[in-house]
């Protein structure tokens, strides 16, 4: 296991190689007193882990973090701090575990066995069905996958992804339409912890949601996916060219059965309903006129 360490204390960061050095499994990739530096460096190091101390000088533990969390979502980070006021904070960040210095060995390996599990679990990518009209639903075979999330926001971030049909969307963006209450740094923030529960969901489920997160933006990968809006766009793409294909047409308003995601209310979510809408309408009306013809 790659680790990389990051504490502006000198002689903790020596305490916590001690524990390590009697780790065999354990390779220490880095060792940084400057957050800054140890930022620049985590895409090149690839570490499995990072120990990140909470309360440094020059950027707070959990600012490096968020900024980490730009880089790379699927960073494992375990805080390290003399503070247990911190605690909460970490546990909303979704941090893999929460360490008290003096840092004791049985509390340091099993905070790295949680990440060893972590690493260990495969997620084989599958297709799965979003059916995305009326009531928002995940099916995987005959399972209903969004009975249970942890927080609906998750499912919320889903659902905007696949309604932007593949199109990379800002985090900023999502962030506002997702929580358009707070500032945007907290959203942000939001934001990384509904991307992570969306990660365990696939893990619990053997799946695989096709998001991809890169810097600064996300999108869905909608080739990979199933999805009712594909047999709608394919109705009005029939239409649109006046077809002969009545079937894809009839097979639109089919699947058409109720508003976008009908069932949630969303601040982000009107102005798609009334694409749907309108095009579901001009449907109706295109059928009528080719049946009397």
């Amino acid at each position: 296991m790659k680790i990389m360490l990051i504490d502006d204390e000198y002689y903790a960061l020596q305490g916590i190689k001690f524990e390590l050095d009697k780790m065999p499994e354990c390779e220490i990739v880095g060792m940084f007193q400057d957050a800054y530096e140890a930022i620049s460096k985590v895409e090149s190091l690839n570490p499995d882990v990072i120990l990140l101390d909470i309360e440094m000088p020059e950027i707070t533990g959990i600012k490096c973090y968020e900024k980490l969390m730009e880089i790379n979502e699927d960073l494992n980070v375990v805080f390290v701090t003399a503070y247990d006021h911190y605690a909460v904070k970490a546990f909303e960040l979704n941090a893999v575990d929460y360490l008290l210095k003096p840092v004791k060995r049985n509390r340091l390996e099993k905070a790295l066995s949680r990440v060893w599990m972590e690493t260990k679990t495969t997620v084989e990518p599958s297709k799965i069905f979003f059916k995305c009209f009326n009531h928002f639903e995940i099916q995987y075979g005959n399972q209903v996958l969004n009975t249970k999330w942890r927080t609906k926001k998750a499912e919320e971030l889903l659902a905007h992804l696949v309604c932007e049909k593949g199109h990379l969307i800002s985090k900023d963006r999502l962030a506002e339409d997702l929580w358009p209450d707070l500032d945007g740094e907290k959203a942000l923030t939001n934001l990384y912890v509904a991307h992570y529960y969306l990660r365990k969901q696939e893990k619990k489920n053997g799946i695989y949601f096709s998001i991809e997160s890169q810097r600064g933006s996300m999108r869905i990968l909608y080739d990979e996916i199933e999805c009712d809006l594909k047999v709608f766009d394919r109705g009005v793409n029939v239409m649109k060219k006046s077809s002969k294909k009545m079937n894809e047409v009839e097979a639109a308003l089919k699947v058409y059965s109720g508003q976008l995601l009908g069932d949630h209310y969303y601040s982000w979510l009107p102005e798609y309903q009334g694409i749907y809408e309108q095009e579901a309408e001009k449907m109706k009306k295109y059928l009528i006129r080719r049946e009397h013809k």
